[in-house]
């Protein structure tokens, strides 16, 4: 189960992205309509059928419905799949941030789900916001490469930056309306460390952020590399992913510390677990680190 809440007094959002909760009615009576619900009644008598659904997070009517699971795929393959419970989780942060047009995803350690938050937040801002948006791979140390993926687009971020590649075809369309990523590609070891501090780099992302609404950048993990430092400035702003159980809070602090140039725009606790009976959980209890 999942729990947000914002508290502009004591530090940036915290998250935790594995579900929302449901919360169990304990008055024997329902609680009377509220003035939304009524409206809602209007419309639907006047109007002889229902309105369209308003995202539960957001507010905003899509116009369709609501799928159990919000998969991408690049030329038919699927790349991506949000499940149901994250899904919940990361629309009462999008309803309750204003995101910049580029912001960052990143977290302390290896293995900690920042490049699933990230493609998920970047597919639910194109499917419920229905604006434009480009997941951007900026991180070149990833452990376990996803090669079958990099062949699934026409270039890679790397080439173009070495200009080995036009940039024309770098962003790649998906099934989602609206989403393109970019994927990093393969950079040798000791060529790795320049690619942040390049002009090109620099340009690239300039002219996709002037094509698309917001660009959402994937990041190595701030104590793996000294690139997120680096790269972070790129964004107006990161989300720190922590998964529970495997990082400490000294790692925590150690990466937030490390990138206190720029904005923290939240933290967001990943694969959570609640020993809290369900029908005590609610939507905004307050998860704290201790940073």
């Amino acid at each position: 189960m999942a729990r947000f809440s914002r508290d502009s007094k004591n530090g940036p959002t915290t998250l935790a992205a594995n579900g929302s909760p449901s919360v169990d009615t304990l008055a024997p009576a329902p609680p009377p309509p509220s003035v939304a619900e009524q409206n809602k009644s209007r419309q639907t008598k006047e109007s002889g059928s229902p309105p369209p659904p308003a995202d539960a997070a957001s507010g905003r009517r899509s116009g369709r419905p609501r799928p159990e699971a919000i998969e991408i795929r690049v030329r038919d393959v699927l790349v991506h799949r949000t499940p149901p419970s994250v899904a919940r989780s990361l629309r009462y942060l999008l309803a309750g941030e204003e995101l910049p047009p580029r912001f960052a995803v990143t977290s302390s350690i290896h293995g900690e789900g920042s490049t699933m938050i990230a493609r998920s937040l970047a597919s639910l801002i194109a499917y419920d916001w229905r604006e434009s948006v480009c997941w951007v791979d900026l991180n070149w140390w990833k452990v376990n490469p996803v090669r079958h993926e990099t062949a699934l687009f026409d270039t890679t971020l790397a080439e173009v930056v070495e200009r080995r590649a036009p940039r024309v075809a770098l962003a790649m369309p998906t099934s989602i309306p609206g989403l393109s990523m970019v994927t990093a590609g393969d950079v040798p070891l000791a060529t790795r460390a320049r690619l942040p501090k390049t002009d090109e780099l620099a340009e690239i992302l300039d002219e996709l952020s002037r094509s698309f609404d917001h660009i959402v950048l994937d990041l190595p993990p701030v104590l793996a590399s000294s690139d997120a430092v680096s790269l972070s400035g790129f964004g107006a702003g990161y989300f720190l992913v922590v998964r529970q159980r495997t990082t400490s809070s000294v790692q925590v602090r150690a990466a937030l510390q490390t990138l206190s140039a720029v904005p923290c725009l939240g933290t967001i606790l990943n694969d959570t677990r609640s020993n809290v009976p369900r029908w005590l959980r609610t939507s905004n209890e307050v998860w704290a680190l201790g940073t």
